[in-house]
């Protein structure tokens, strides 16, 4: 059995104590990625990395050496073992960086910057990280017959940090697009920024792509918000399950790194547009783990006036009469109620709206789209049904 051995040193820098398991499991994960499934089946693997720290008047600094063995029942040269390692050593330190993680030699003179921390710097941030304003309610003032759902999501949210993450009454607001249940989540962001919340796209976050950014976060914010989580691959949600469980965490099994967790008591915000599909995700396993089912209903005519009447005085010239035609046309021609459209409409037609010009060139675009469509139809062009 042939046997070749090469060591990596690495350090970071950090204002604050991180926690060894973090540490040691970015560097896990950093040495499984840089040795990738070629040299994997090459003979090459990764020890587990021994990790000190120090503290100084600048912070902490932690040092890790990593071994990367190579183990083949054939021989092989030395000059393949070090292009090997190469490529390893290259690959190790282009992902690193972004976790504040420097190879020894990286920078002169020893050099290494300092990891932003955002303050505390525990594993999980913890209730103590989401800290309410007194002002509140003027991060939610833009959005209009919402404050059931508003109150609802603020007393799930004074709930969990008041029992230290212990009650976490995780939320799923759920109804048709473009009812305010994205501003809702942004507000709240806003309100606690980043280092209380964290948001993310279901539909761009795949299930290595979500274990790999929360396993490899320094700390994780105490509030998770997942837009559209029914557009997610259901094969991608285990990660959200074990979170939304009691035992708040996340955990990653294969075969190269092993079983990595991570304790992440999170209050979970997720929204979602089609709550049919949604309830049959996991036999209903994930939906039944939201307790705080939000409905957020389509606007009326009212409450799309008063929209129109705010957006309206936002523009140099603006003029109300233009908020009625606007209206007609979206609900009675385009049959839409969805703000952003019907603002559009309003401010692209302006004064053209008043004397029909403007909803006279949408119908022209309309009919030909309709007699279009027909035409490919005909024509047998894929896709045009």
């Amino acid at each position: 059995m042939k046997l070749g051995k090469r060591t990596l040193a690495v350090k970071k820098r950090t204002t604050n104590r991180l926690a060894d398991d973090v540490l040691t499991g970015q560097l896990v994960r950093l040495s499984s990625k840089a040795i990738g499934k070629s040299l994997e089946r090459r003979g090459w693997t990764a020890r587990k990395p021994s990790l000190g720290a120090t503290i100084d008047g600048g912070g902490w600094t932690f040092a890790a050496t990593i071994s990367f063995v190579r183990q083949t029942s054939r021989d092989f040269p030395e000059s393949s073992l070090e292009k090997h390692f190469a490529d390893i050593q290259r690959k190790f330190a282009s992902r690193a960086r972004r976790l504040g993680w420097f190879i020894d030699g990286d920078k002169p003179n020893g050099e290494i910057p300092v990891a932003k921390t955002n303050g505390l710097a525990p594993s999980f941030e913890g209730a103590e990280a989401i800290a309410v304003p007194d002002d509140s309610p003027r991060f939610f003032a833009h959005i209009y017959d919402r404050d059931d759902q508003i109150r609802e999501v603020m007393e799930s949210i004074r709930t969990a940090r008041d029992t230290k993450m212990e009650v976490r009454n995780h939320l799923l607001l759920f109804g048709p697009p473009g009812c305010g249940k994205t501003e809702v989540g942004l507000a709240v962001y806003n309100m606690l920024g980043p280092r209380a919340v964290k948001r993310l796209d279901a539909t761009a976050t795949t299930k290595a792509g979500a274990e790999n950014l929360l396993l490899e976060m320094d700390t994780i914010p105490p509030i998770l918000i997942v837009e559209e989580l029914e557009k997610c691959n259901e094969a991608n949600l285990p990660w959200l399950l074990g979170i939304l469980d009691d035992r708040g965490e996340i955990i990653k099994t294969n075969a190269r790194v092993g079983s990595v967790s991570r304790k992440a008591p999170c209050l979970v915000i997720s929204t979602v547009n089609n709550i049919k599909k949604f309830e049959e995700f996991q036999e209903g396993a994930l939906c039944d783990r939201f307790n705080v089912p939000l409905y957020f209903s389509m606007p009326d005519r009212d409450l799309l006036r008063r929209i129109l009447l705010r957006e309206v005085n936002k523009i140099p010239g603006g003029k109300e009469e233009w908020v009625e035609p606007a209206l007609d046309f979206a609900l009675n021609v385009e049959r839409t109620y969805k703000a952003r459209r019907i603002k559009a409409i309003m401010t692209n037609g302006r004064d053209r709206l008043l004397d029909g010009s403007y909803q006279a060139a949408r119908c022209r675009m309309m009919e030909r789209r309709t007699r279009d469509q027909e035409r490919l139809v005909e024509f047998g062009v894929p896709g045009s049904a």
